[in-house]
This record gives structure tokens, sequence and C-alpha cells, in this order.
């Protein structure tokens, strides 16, 4: 499915900026609490040793230098890992919410900020979309009008002249034909 099609099935919605902005937040598959603990434990900014959490995060969020959204993400991710869900990355409304929350601590962590969102979503594959432009969407939703009218035309033809020569019980090859000539010379 390109990136117009996932739009529709998720519905998301907003101008093509929006919609575009959307889509490069969402992940190939959900990620799993696993994976969330295993990244923010390897990169040593979070973790729970059954009675406190610690780590880089932590210490931030007890010294009251984070902003506000991002303690809520940071949260959210604590709550994940406790209760063992997946983080629904495939989801429009939580993968903004997660990119938000992940741009926030690679902008904390320094250095490579990429690199490390980057790491962060190769959990579960990357991000299908990661590099879409807002021309890429475009192109592709024309493709996919053109191909919807191409289609809308071709199920035309076949309900008004095609299926009832194939439906008649007397048809013959030449009836056959004929509708096939007459679909062919049919406006619609």
């Amino acid at each position: 499915m390109n990136a117009y099609e996932t739009a529709q099935a998720l519905q998301i919605t907003g101008t093509d900026s929006e919609v575009v902005s959307k889509l490069q937040t969402l992940s190939s598959s959900d990620i799993t609490a696993d994976s969330v603990r295993e990244w923010l434990r390897r990169n040593s900014l979070l973790a729970w040793d059954g009675s406190a959490w610690f780590g880089t995060l932590q210490d931030m969020i007890l010294a009251g230098t984070l902003a506000a959204d991002l303690v809520i993400g940071i949260r959210n991710l604590k709550a994940l890992m406790l209760g063992g869900q997946k983080l629904a990355t495939t989801d429009p409304t939580t993968a903004v919410t997660v990119w938000a929350a992940v741009s926030g601590i690679a902008a904390l962590v320094g250095g490579d900020q990429s690199a490390t969102i980057d790491s962060f979503y190769a959990l579960d594959g990357g991000r299908p979309f990661k590099a879409l432009t807002v021309t890429e969407y475009q192109s592709q939703r024309s493709d996919s009008q053109r191909l919807s009218a191409a289609d809308q035309y071709a199920a035309g033809k076949m309900n008004e002249v095609l299926n009832p020569a194939f439906a008649d019980p007397s048809r013959t090859v030449a009836t056959i034909q004929a509708a096939f000539t007459q679909a062919a010379t049919v406006t619609i």
C-alpha cells in the first residue's frame, strides 16, 4: 500500500503537508514493550529495577528540567514498559505522540539525533514513509484517482453491457463478441 492509500485506510486528514507529517511518524508495526525497555536501558535513559526508576531521563524528571509534554510522554513509556503492551506506532494519533516523545528524548541525548530516532524505530523495522515528500504524496493521490476513475468506467461497462451478455443462458460466442464490440463503442 502506498502512502496515499495508507492515509485513506487510516482516515488521516489535513492538508497534504499535515498528512505527510503524520505518515512520516508511522512505523512498520507496533513496537513491543520489551523492545522499548531494552532501547531505553541500552541507552542508559530509563530502567526499572523492581522498586524504582533510574537513568538519565528519570534524573531529569526529578530535577524538573523537562518540558511537561515530554514528562507525559516518558510516563506513557513507563506505563507501557510495566504493562507489557505494544506501543501502537501504526496508529496515526499514537504515532504522532510517540514521535514527539522520541524526538524530545533524542534532543536531550544530543549527538546525532537522527541516528537516535532511527535506532528507536529500527525496533520494529523502521518508518516506511520516513522520506515521503508532499510531491510524492500528491503524485500517488493523482495516480490513485486516475486508476479509480478507470476502474469505475470499466465496472460501468461490465454492469451495463458485458455482465448481461455473460448471464444470458442462450449466449454464444457471437453474442459475447457483440457485447465486447458494444462495450468498446458505448459511452457511459
